[in-house]
């Protein structure tokens, strides 16, 4: 095991020749962090395309500021918000650190949360790795109840990064052993089931921070940078994508699914743009935006309801989000197995350090900093909070002896000639 973050470099066996091909993706095992994905624009020009950084101590540097916005990291163990940090399972009742109050988010903070945490490598190849981390809490302290082992496998294709999630409970003997290695009463009995969502949070900018902005006609508004603001093209397909949870102000689902209708509608593709904002775009004091969980028709996704019952075989990758840069030419298609995922458009980025720009992002750019709307996140997972739901927990909670936690997430590039 390293005792410090490493970068992971892959790229496709075969090598990028045609626009949309990836040249490679780069992860730091400081939180199974995307820090670099390289693709051909439309004129073969190489494009990094997501929010990252050069260097692990400016990874760090990030992380530690008041306004991390966990660039690229996987994020568990439930991403997402948890309702005051607080739920029961078998009728015992736990809380969990409230990171961001008065909800838990992503995971719990520094101590728990895993974009924190240094993942082990347990194989590379040029084009593919796997790592691991073993999760252990200690209820009472902030922590979820249970150890978990953790495993994120990447594979990267000529255009297609393709991940695999999987998570279950240590077994019984194991866990005692952790009890006794933490000075734990032994005869403490041991947690037989806990709430697990683990994803990636990339921020895409498919212009390769050409438009330092995805969203259009925000220049000049407060904590935004540069002054090229171009808005992506988004895209959810109709027979797929289905609703969106009603959230109250603290971003906690009420339990309702409302329909697709005004800002939340991309049945049909249009531009991300101020005219379409959900929110008032007349006080962009208030950060308006998109940050809102849209949900996947329940008849695509049936394993993943009831995801302790089965393998990841038994789950349907489904195409979920298209987005592309016409400037570029970049097109971004995600599929999933999750029953919805979050999409948010990066109102809340600019309270991170300043760091400079990617020395591959430098070309074309104005600011300094990854500022506001500075690019998009879709976060496959559960349903926000479903350990608080009884009609969505078994999208969530695992169990010893069970399948465990199952996900896969496949990110597709392509590339148009206008």
């Amino acid at each position: 095991m390293a005792s410090h973050a490493q970068f992971v470099s892959l790229s496709p066996v075969s090598h990028p020749s045609t626009p949309g091909s990836i040249v490679r993706l780069t992860l730091s095992t400081l939180g199974c962090t995307v820090t670099h994905l390289v693709v051909l624009d439309r004129n073969g020009i190489e494009r990094d395309v997501v929010l990252g950084f050069d260097s692990n101590e400016k990874l760090k540097a990030a992380m530690d500021s008041p306004g991390w916005g966990y660039v690229g990291s996987t994020v568990g163990r439930v991403a997402n918000r948890i309702s005051n940090g607080r739920f029961s399972l078998d009728g015992v009742k736990f809380e969990v650190t409230q990171s961001q109050s008065p909800n838990t988010l992503h995971g719990g903070g520094p101590t728990h949360s895993y974009d924190q945490q240094l993942f082990n490598i347990e194989s590379t190849s040029q084009s593919s790795a796997k790592l691991s981390l073993r999760d252990v809490h200690d209820v009472g302290n902030g922590g979820f109840p249970g150890t978990l082992d953790v495993t994120v496998s990447v594979e990267v294709h000529q255009d297609e990064v393709v991940w695999t999630y999987h998570a279950h409970l240590v077994d019984e003997a194991t866990e005692k052993n952790l009890y006794a290695q933490r000075g734990r009463d032994a005869s403490e009995p041991v947690t037989k089931e806990t709430p697990v969502a683990v994803t990636n949070h990339t921020y895409f900018n498919l212009s390769g921070m050409q438009d330092e902005s995805v969203i259009s006609g925000v220049q000049g508004w407060p904590g935004v940078t540069g002054s090229t603001s171009k808005g992506h093209v988004v895209h959810f397909p109709a027979d797929v994508v289905k609703g969106v949870l009603e959230f109250d102000s603290t971003n906690i689902p009420t339990g309702r699914v409302d329909p697709l209708q005004g800002p939340m509608d991309f049945g049909t593709p249009r531009e991300l743009s101020i005219s379409s904002f959900p929110g008032d775009a007349s006080k962009p004091e208030n950060r308006p935006g998109w940050d809102h969980y849209f949900t996947v028709d329940q008849k695509l996704c049936g394993a993943a309801w009831k995801r302790d019952k089965h393998e990841l075989s038994d789950f349907s990758l489904n195409p979920v989000v298209s987005v592309s840069s016409t400037t570029t030419g970049i097109n971004l298609a995600i599929h999933s197995t999750e029953p919805g995922f979050q999409f948010y458009t990066s109102a809340w980025l600019d309270g991170m350090v300043a760091s400079p720009y990617k020395s591959t992002q430098k070309a074309g750019t104005h600011g300094s900093i990854y500022g506001r709307y500075a690019g998009f996140a879709v976060e496959p997972q559960p349903y926000v909070d479903a350990v608080n739901h009884p009609e969505w927990q078994a999208q969530s909670v695992i169990s010893r002896g069970g399948k465990g936690y199952n996900s896969k997430l496949v990110w597709k590039f392509s590339s148009t000639s206008t």
